[in-house]
């Protein structure tokens, strides 16, 4: 007989939760899987730690190589303008050939094809055409010809074209030495160039450019940014004008001379302006990387020289600045030669008289010159000259300037000391000599030479101006007189400088022959450097103008003959061109001068002298200086001299000659020596 099952019995049975080995065995799957969770999620969470953020610059710069393109553009440069803002360099923008090598088949036929048109290597250009990469440069800027060559070729389609900006100089050779030029990458390589690369060059640009698989161009980046990145602007003092009279002269100078270097400078008086600066032989800065370096060099600033006599007129300013020459005294010439020590000085012009300071200048005494240096001393000397700018740079602001040379007054000799005092023995650039004569001729006031006049933006808004501040060297009224003595150069018939005349114009200035020192070695060899260096109007000065002929070939080798035609010139075209009068033939006679300082209207003089003392005392001293400009042969320096004072006697230590006592009229008339005074008896240098 059956029974039914107890409640107890049937909740044994039918319990919901496992055996306890069971569900032990689930637990441990659950806890496997999600440790296994843990670890994948660290490993992923790590790895891309590691590509987002460690590796995070190589990737993208890895991305970006592959679907981007950087082309690095070159903003164009500023413009360089003349005092009279015509551009003497300017920017255009060109075409430059691009080729991706990937793209382009059958290279050495392209190759061929390319170098007719380019003008190029066809070797050259087959390695650039299967080099490895997606960008290489064919060739860059070319010209309108070549480019419309290359677009007709089969295929051209597989070549591009950037737009560049390039470097033109409108105006050829013309003051080459002064703009310098640009390399291919366009940054400056020489003179205002270089000196102003910061300013001219502006900001360069990257520009990305994205490109499919295959490396073609999907997207052209605009050029109007590159256009708001130029460089500032650069106005010279220089006049291009001037510019290019003073090359055409200086062009048949050394053609007519053949000489090995020619360099000319014209300033203004009032301001150190440089209106024109020329170096011969020059070179045409549009291929300014293929010029020689000795050709590119700027001698006007890098190559010093002795100047001979155009430092007579600087040591007499000196030397009366401080009053140890007076205008009215005379100086002997011991007949051509001196004797100092063991060396011998001698004369190229002697007298054999006493000489006034009017006669020193004009005759160019070396004599005379060295006394006055003696006079002035080692140390005051030296002052003086560092006064006038030598052995200092100009600051012009062109690389390459020299300093010169002048050394210490404690290694001067007795004889260097008269060496430099008529221009041996001391070494100075074209420019130094322009800017000391030039304050003989702004009545005593130096003048640092300026070049860069001022700097306009982008905008054309002016940023900066170049100035300078002129400092007092020597008196007005010593400029005045050395002024006159220079005129006396050239206007006299006996004056050295006879050749740098100009009709109409009353014109100043001094000749100079130096011997160049023998390379390497002491002593001066057989060639010479002529020059010639004044200013005009000598009432009213417009330009100062120096001209400097190296080692001349020409049978005649002194300054007079081979500098001053070309000074004369230059000064003739450059005041026509400025709008001063020039045309008949004036008389020498600085004697008008005095006649308008006795005038009673002096409203119209310019600059004004002291009336002499002999002619302030008689009633009428127009008559008397009418009466005396009818006798030519008559000099300023005649109708200026004061009443004769006590002379020393003739065992003083000073230099100056005494006086002796005039022959009758009637005993002149018997007898006509050949000599006014017999020449000196020789005297030792401690006399002196």
């Amino acid at each position: 007989m059956s029974s039914k099952p107890t409640p107890s019995s049937t909740r044994q049975t039918n319990t919901p939760y496992p055996a306890p080995n069971a569900a032990f065995g689930s637990g441990k799957r659950i806890v496997w899987v999600m440790c296994f969770l843990c670890v994948l999620f660290a490993i992923l969470g790590y790895r891309s730690y590691q590509l987002q953020v460690k590796q995070r610059e190589s990737l993208l710069s890895l991305v970006h190589a592959t679907q981007y393109i950087y082309i690095r553009q070159q903003a164009q440069r500023g413009t360089i303008y003349d005092r009279k803002m015509a551009p003497l360099a300017l920017s255009v923008i060109v075409d430059s050939l691009v080729a991706n090598p990937r793209l382009v088949s059958k290279e050495l036929d392209a190759a061929r094809q390319l170098a007719r048109i380019l003008d190029l290597s066809p070797r050259e250009l087959y390695w650039k055409l299967t080099r490895d990469g997606s960008f290489v440069w064919l060739k860059r800027r070319i010209s309108k010809r070549e480019a419309q060559a290359v677009r007709q070729l089969p295929f051209s389609d597989k070549l591009r074209f950037e737009s560049e900006s390039q470097r033109v100089y409108p105006n050829g050779r013309l003051a080459a030495h002064l703009l310098g030029g640009v390399g291919s990458d366009g940054k400056g390589l020489g003179a205002a160039e270089l000196a102003m690369e910061p300013l001219l060059r502006g900001k360069s640009l990257s520009i990305r450019r994205m490109r499919d698989p295959q490396g073609r161009q999907l997207l052209r980046a605009k050029d109007l940014e590159l256009a708001r990145k130029r460089g500032a602007d650069l106005v010279l003092t220089i006049d291009k004008s001037i510019q290019y009279i003073a090359e055409m002269a200086m062009g048949r100078a050394m053609e007519k001379t053949r000489a090995k270097r020619g360099v000319a400078i014209v300033m203004e008086p009032n301001s150190g302006d440089i209106l024109a600066l020329v170096v011969k032989p020059d070179f045409d800065p549009n291929k300014f990387s293929e010029v020689q370096a000795a050709i590119r060099n700027n001698a006007a600033l890098s190559n010093p020289f002795e100047p001979g006599s155009t430092m007579k007129p600087i040591t007499m300013a000196a030397a009366m600045n401080m009053g140890l020459v007076k205008p009215e005294e005379r100086i002997h010439d011991e007949s051509g030669r001196m004797q100092i020590g063991r060396r011998t000085i001698r004369d190229d012009h002697p007298k054999r008289r006493p000489l006034t300071p009017l006669e020193i200048i004009k005759y160019s005494s070396n004599i005379c010159s060295a006394k006055i240096g003696f006079r002035m001393g080692k140390e005051r000397f030296h002052q003086q000259l560092k006064a006038f700018g030598f052995g200092e740079r100009s600051d012009i602001g062109l690389p390459g300037e020299s300093r010169g040379i002048l050394s210490s007054p404690h290694r001067w000799s007795q004889i260097g000391l008269a060496n430099i005092a008529f221009g041996q023995g001391i070494a100075v650039t074209p420019i130094q000599l322009t800017a000391a004569i030039n304050t003989i001729a702004s009545d005593g006031l130096y003048y640092k030479p300026r070049l860069f006049k001022q700097i306009i933006d982008p905008k054309g808004k002016v940023t900066r101006k170049f100035e300078t501040a002129p400092r007092r060297v020597i008196s007005s009224d010593v400029a005045q007189r050395i002024g006159l003595m220079m005129e006396s150069v050239i206007g006299a018939p006996d004056g050295t400088g006879k050749s740098a005349r100009v009709d109409g114009v009353r014109a100043g200035g001094k000749t100079g022959t130096a011997q160049k020192p023998i390379p390497g070695g002491r002593g001066y060899g057989k060639d010479r450097i002529g020059s010639f260096v004044g200013y005009a109007p000598v009432d009213q000065p417009r330009i100062t103008v120096l001209v400097v002929i190296d080692e001349p070939k020409s049978p005649c080798k002194y300054g007079g003959c081979t500098a001053a035609p070309a000074w004369s010139e230059i000064v003739r075209e450059s005041l026509t061109y400025l709008g001063v009068h020039t045309g008949e033939p004036l008389r020498f006679a600085p004697i008008s001068h005095v006649m308008k300082l006795a005038d009673a209207d002096k409203t119209h003089v310019a600059k004004k002298l002291p009336l002499p003392r002999s002619a302030a005392k008689r009633k009428h001293p127009t008559k008397i200086a009418l009466r005396s400009a009818k006798r030519p042969h008559l000099q300023a320096h005649r109708v200026h001299r004061p009443p004769a004072k006590a002379q020393k006697s003739r065992h003083s230590s000073d230099t100056t000659h005494p006086k002796r006592s005039r022959p009758s009229k009637a005993r002149r008339s018997r007898t006509k020596p050949k000599h006014r005074h017999k020449p000196a008896k020789r005297r030792s240098f401690d006399t002196w």
